[in-house]
């Protein structure tokens, strides 16, 4: 609750200490909320937890919104190849394959936007959904792209978070977050299942010069040793969720007669995912659950690849995005049919 002793349209700032109140969507609420009612031109968010927020960042967040007349601005991260990996690995591709826009960055730590777009958000009846507990950040992104809202990107720099912030385990995390996404794709199908092209959202600014170190990573070989047990605990989970030669393909990685997860692979792994979530094979958090291991192993075939290699990570992770692209029809056959 926002109160003030005066008329709100009138009011210049608001400032009210936040108790924590359960799911990071609460903050947002209370933050575009207030945006709203003070009718302001320009809203820019912050991650607390972020420990090298400079001027510069609150300048490049806001001046696409004041000067550019665009309504969302997500960040550009400046990341390391192995750094990030559940964005560049899943979220990056998987949303860029349905909604059909190259967003780097869909998990927003920080953003901009302007008090059109925080109106529409708090008008809309998603803060009453699981979604804004740990997830409103993919729905902000998904809302702004499926609501043809005006959509950047720009530039920050190397992110880097406070050591000892309070954090969640990966498996909870990654039920967090994958859960999300698949919702929030749930709450946007009317948009994205008759959009047939992929465009890149504009990046406006230029890229830091600053070069980011190789943070410490899993070995990816290890990763990988656990994929055939994991397939194993899980088979009959997995038969429900994919097609037969998906199973039987990932089953031949898990053997050693593969070579981990590759794209083309993976993709159409997380895709099937995707649909099997929307038609509830089963309880929707098993769902998520039994990805995980499947991203571990696609993450360490990547990490594995990059460390022989030293891959192009750019050319890699285009190449990614652009095998989840390919399933696009597909998804929407199988989204769309009785289940």
């Amino acid at each position: 609750m926002v109160s003030a002793s005066r008329g709100l349209r009138t009011t210049h700032r608001i400032s009210v200490p936040y108790h924590r109140s359960p799911g990071k969507g609460n903050a947002l609420r209370q933050i575009l909320a207030s945006a709203d009612l003070l009718q302001a031109d320009v809203v820019v968010v912050l991650d607390p937890d972020v420990t090298n927020v400079t001027p510069e960042w609150i300048a490049a967040l806001a001046r696409p919104i004041w000067h550019d007349q665009y309504d969302f601005a997500a960040p550009l991260y400046v990341r390391h190849a192995t750094e990030g990996l559940l964005v560049t690995q899943l979220l990056r591709p998987l949303m860029s394959a349905v909604y059909g826009w190259r967003v780097c960055e869909p998990l927003t730590g920080e953003f901009g936007c302007s008090g059109h777009f925080a109106a529409h958000c708090v008008d809309d009846a998603v803060w009453d959904s699981p979604i804004t507990a740990n997830g409103i950040d993919l729905w902000l992104t998904g809302a702004a792209l499926a609501k043809s809202f005006k959509t950047c990107q720009t530039w920050l720099g190397p992110r880097q978070l406070a050591p000892n912030r309070p954090s969640v385990g990966l498996p909870e995390l990654f039920q967090q977050i994958v859960g999300a996404a698949f919702e929030s794709m749930e709450s946007h199908a009317e948009y994205w299942i008759s959009r047939t092209d992929t465009q890149p959202v504009a990046i406006v600014g230029t890229p830091p010069h600053e070069v980011v170190a190789a943070p410490p990573s899993p070995d990816g070989a290890q990763l990988l040793e656990s994929l055939s047990r994991d397939v194993k605990n899980l088979a009959d989970v997995l038969r429900a969720i994919l097609a037969p030669e998906t199973f039987a393909a990932i089953e031949a990685a898990g053997s050693g007669e593969g070579v981990g997860l590759p794209e083309e692979l993976w993709s159409e792994t997380v895709c099937e995912f995707l649909v099997a979530y929307h038609h509830s094979v089963m309880r929707r958090d098993h769902i998520t659950q039994a990805l995980l291991p499947l991203y571990r192993a696609r993450t360490g075939t990547f990490l594995r690849e990059y460390a022989r290699s030293a891959l192009d990570s750019e050319a890699s992770l285009e190449s990614v995005c652009v095998e989840f692209e390919r399933r696009k029809r597909r998804i929407v056959e199988r989204w769309t049919s009785a289940g």
